[in-house]
């Protein structure tokens, strides 16, 4: 219902409708009290542009994600935060959108979303690439509130304006910390599975290749053309593609842990033992990690940590932050 429904219901104007929304003096007892009914019993007042007349403000979080996410299924690790964000986000009395949108639209579509006045408070998530400061424009003018979800830089340094909220991922620290610990079991000969398109993958790729002495080999493996390597499918691809290399390597880095399942799954069917003949590692740390056999050892994010200082982020005054999550090693079965 709009507010020119409900004062035609209520026989008012939709000014006065507006007026008792806003809780304004101007108006009579009985207009007052027949609008407030009407608008309680069409529960006029739950609807979010309703609340908007009273309050100024939507509680609306759009939560871009780049089309290198779309789908759910394609990234376990986005997506469990994303439903832990929505529910945290709910109990704060804020509604949580997901928006998908490429490069080359993510202008637009900003401007059209607060244009239009469809959510008030934005949390972009990429760590495939960066969203283009040009594209934030509107942000930065009308000042919405926004927090950036990003892999971390050499530099630390993302826009040329100082005044952004992000949270930094630190995937070349998790590719170092994978290195190491393989490197302590007694891996010389390596496997890494590569996503050249995928910002974080070549900081992890990076931090992994860094950590290693000069008595290490790394061979390179990736899933073939129209599979994304982020998925159970890409893993499997990959060590499918690639058994002849697996075959020469003690051990594997996977781009993420559904990637890790997938490869244990092909390894598996094809004779090959983990973690006896092959270990395998991921990064992250989804549910399934401790679901498959054998469980996978990985270098996990905390969720809730990015969650709690994305929604403190958002929520509240002062200077912008940049607030580093920095991954730990869980030890499980996966590596020999």
């Amino acid at each position: 219902m709009t507010s020119r429904e409900l004062a035609a219901l209520a026989g008012v104007s939709q000014s006065t409708v507006s007026r008792v929304l806003n809780n304004c003096e101007n108006v009579s007892d009985r207009k007052r009290q027949k609008v407030m009914a009407l608008a309680r019993a069409y529960n006029f007042e739950l609807d979010g542009n309703a609340k908007s007349l009273k309050t100024q403000k939507l509680n609306r979080v759009g939560v871009f994600l780049s089309d290198y996410f779309v789908g759910f299924d394609r990234n376990l690790f986005w997506s469990s935060i994303y439903s832990k964000l929505h529910t945290q986000l709910q109990g704060k009395g804020f509604t949580t959108l997901p928006v998908y949108a490429c490069e080359d639209t993510t202008k637009a579509t900003l401007n059209r979303l607060i244009g239009q006045r469809q959510m008030d408070n934005i949390i972009l998530v990429a760590t495939d690439k960066f969203y283009e400061e040009d594209s934030l424009q509107i942000l930065f003018e009308k000042e919405i509130p926004f927090v950036c979800l990003y892999d971390m830089t050499e530099d630390n340094h993302y826009y040329h304006r100082q005044n952004v909220n992000i949270i930094e991922l630190d995937f070349r620290g998790a590719g170092r910390i994978a290195a190491e610990f393989l490197y302590q079991r007694g891996h010389r000969r390596l496997a890494l599975q590569v996503n050249p398109k995928d910002q974080s993958n070549n900081s992890r790729c990076s931090g992994f290749r860094g950590a290693l002495p000069g008595d290490c080999s790394v061979r390179e493996v990736s899933a073939g053309s129209g599979v994304s390597p982020i998925t159970f499918e890409g893993g499997y691809a990959a060590a499918e593609d690639h058994i002849d290399t697996f075959r020469k390597c003690t051990a594997v880095l996977a781009a993420n842990d559904a990637a890790a399942i997938g490869m244990i799954a092909a390894l598996q069917e094809r004779g090959l033992k983990v973690p006896d003949d092959i270990s395998v590692i991921g990064i992250n740390d989804i549910p399934m990690c401790k679901w498959w056999r054998p469980h996978l050892t990985t270098v996990a994010f905390d969720v809730q940590e990015i969650i709690t200082h994305t929604i403190d982020l958002l929520t509240r005054e002062g200077e912008a932050r940049q607030i580093m999550i920095t991954p730990k090693l869980v030890v499980r079965e996966s590596v020999k």
